[in-house]
């Protein structure tokens, strides 16, 4: 209603403009200029950034007598190429992707301009036999032009993409940390392939998280706020990777896996996944736990600061033998891995003891630092449990390989008669 609105005020503030002698004398001037009359207009339209406010103000000229109808056509033209202007030139600044479908549909218009442009007069004459009323010619003609456009584009959209794809490439930043090295979308038809690559990027993200936490212990230890900061765009890193890692394996068909690359894939996702816990969990949770320690000056007792440093050396270790156990597939550490979890479980009823011990005891600094010290064992745990989880989807990996390997050799006695 706001639009029909202010689309009627524009008609009826240019009622000045329609009666103005200038405005006779400069459409009169523009009778042998038809690509001046498109440039004017488009120019216009795009002052105004809308095509449909100006094609309503070339109605009502025209309605009135102010501009010819071979004119007004002309200026319709002109409005088509305008309203694209500014999403353009927005384009331009936001980059080559943004640039791409403006560019496309500009060029589309001009082509088409191109191909009606000598036939207007016999365009025009037929529509004028349908319709007699000059302004209703005039926005038949906006309906006909686009309609025209979109009818002759269809069949070559993907030509016209490829087009602009060349002359607005995307730039890469080559040094953009974000950006996947190791997914090749070439890959995708030999899954083998596919899910190395896939299982590189992935390491990638593992180190990525291990570094987090190595900032985050070093800010927690030392107060130091700069390894705190660099957490927070380590982490917007380790989510876009985790995003084109999934959809890129999601890429991957189905119905050329063998039984174990589809075993593969799932474990890729599962992985990633929980390294991308990780990471919320560093940036969302423990860091907000040293920054409290930092601005608060909180002290923790020398055992307690002793017990959390101890788990989360242990779950560091434990960070660094998943990666190992992912990429090697490696049965025994994956035991080693599960062991691992057990170990941490015991360590940490452990600290809870001494923790509760030294809360009867009234040590100042655990009264203080109790409840962060307790948070920061919780955050230590769930991430020990992601980090220890990949150690089981190898276990089950050779379980698997173990069962088929017992069904064949059943099913291999079973043709000989044994």
């Amino acid at each position: 209603g706001l639009m029909l609105f202010s689309l009627g005020w524009i008609s009826t503030a240019s009622e000045p403009i329609k009666s103005s002698e200038l405005t006779s004398d400069l459409i009169l001037s523009l009778h042998d200029d038809s690509f001046f009359v498109i440039v004017l207009t488009a120019l216009l339209t795009w002052l105004c950034h809308s095509s449909l406010a100006v094609v309503l103000l070339v109605v009502s000229f025209v309605s009135n007598g102010v501009v010819p109808l071979n004119i007004g056509i002309l200026m319709v033209l002109g409005a088509n190429v305008g309203h694209i202007m500014a999403p353009l030139l927005a384009g331009v600044k936001e980059g080559p992707l943004s640039t791409r479908i403006p560019a496309a549909n500009l060029f589309m218009k001009v082509v088409g301009i191109f191909l009606i442009f000598p036939f207007i007069s016999l365009v025009v004459e037929q529509i004028s036999l349908i319709e007699s009323d000059p302004s209703r010619v005039i926005v038949n003609f906006h309906t006909a032009f686009n309609l025209f456009v979109a009818l002759l584009f269809i069949p070559f959209t993907h030509v016209v993409g490829k087009v602009v794809d060349k002359l607005f490439p995307e730039v890469i930043d080559r040094d953009d940390p974000s950006r996947a090295l190791y997914l090749d979308d070439n890959a995708l038809d030999s899954p083998t392939v596919a899910l190395s690559s896939a299982s590189r990027e992935t390491l990638r993200m593992a180190d990525l998280t291990e570094r987090m936490l190595r900032d985050w212990m070093e800010g927690f230890k030392r107060n130091n706020e700069g390894c705190l900061a660099r957490i927070s765009n380590l982490d917007d890193v380790v989510d876009d990777l985790y995003t084109q890692i999934k959809h890129y394996v999601a890429k991957v068909s189905l119905s050329d896996m063998d039984e174990d690359e589809a075993h593969k894939q799932v474990q890729i996702i599962t992985y990633a996944t929980n390294l991308e816990h990780i990471g919320d969990i560093i940036d969302g949770s423990l860091v907000p736990l040293a920054k409290k320690k930092v601005v608060g000056n909180k002290r923790f007792s020398t055992d307690g600061f002793s017990e959390i440093t101890e788990m989360f050396q242990m779950v560091l270790e434990n960070t660094r033998l998943a990666q190992n156990v992912f990429l090697s597939e490696d049965v025994r550490l994956a035991h080693k891995l599960v062991e691992a979890k057990d170990k941490f479980k015991a360590l940490e009823q452990l600290a809870a003891g001494q923790h509760m011990a030294r809360l009867r005891e009234g040590v100042p600094e655990t009264l203080q630092t109790s409840s962060m010290h307790m948070d920061i064992v919780r955050d230590l745990k769930r991430i020990n449990d992601y980090v220890t989880s990949v150690g089981y989807s190898v276990i089950d990996g050779d379980l698997r390989s173990i069962s088929k390997e017992v069904y064949d050799e059943e099913h291999e006695a079973d043709d000989r008669g044994e």
